[in-house]
């Protein structure tokens, strides 16, 4: 993906790195409104396997083609950002 800015732009990596600059799959999710289906679609090196308001636990989405190495069998988030790892390397 290349972006061009007419403008520079303060916000720009901020504004990408956000939800708003995810790339997803037009097929779910509409271009012209909201995705009415809740389940998660996602192409990451993890998969979300459950999560609350204090913490969130991830392992490793086995069908990931991407260039991330996985260096774990997944990991825990507690108390919003602590990251405590699962696993040794795969």
């Amino acid at each position: 993906m290349l972006s061009r800015l007419d403008t520079p732009g303060a916000t720009f990596p901020r504004k990408i790195a956000s939800g708003a600059g995810s790339i997803v799959d037009s097929q779910e999710y509409p271009s012209n409104a909201l995705r009415e289906i809740r389940a998660v679609i996602g192409s990451g090196p993890c998969t979300l396997d459950s999560f609350d308001k204090r913490n969130a636990t991830l392992s490793v989405n086995d069908v990931y083609k991407g260039a991330a190495e996985v260096k774990n069998s997944g990991v825990t988030c507690e108390d919003r950002m602590t990251v405590i790892d699962m696993g040794d390397k795969r």
